[in-house]
């Protein structure tokens, strides 16, 4: 489950019952449930009730900042931050550099494969 409460995601290929579209985006209220704890609930725009998707059935929203080349920060050249798609971190602060890795992106909340 890479996904948290919160992320926007996109439904592709529903095929688990739920009231969703090909293409929906919708928000994450809750992970897992009684019978299936590895789902995700999210309101449908349709009827506005919980509904569960199955982990295959969603990806994340795209995000600029994770899943392309927008800084998370930008002040000039000397003073930025960024984010890649496995979760490092490209931190510059005064010309110098710094890389570590986080769980989450900070901008969509997106969880990174540990």
């Amino acid at each position: 489950m890479n996904l948290k409460v919160g992320t926007r995601v996109r439904v592709v290929n529903p095929y688990s019952g739920g009231n969703f579209d090909d293409g929906d985006v919708v928000v994450i209220k809750q992970i897992g449930c009684d019978d299936e704890p590895d789902c995700y609930g999210a309101i449908s725009p349709y009827d506005n009730m919980m509904w569960y998707l199955n982990e295959d059935e969603v990806v994340p929203a795209n995000c600029n900042y994770c899943h392309g080349d927008e800084a998370v920060f930008w002040k000039d050249n000397e003073n930025n931050a960024f984010i890649d798609s496995k979760g490092e971190m490209l931190v510059t602060a005064k010309d110098r550099t710094i890389r570590f890795k986080v769980m989450f992106c900070p901008m969509c909340g997106y969880r990174f494969d540990a």
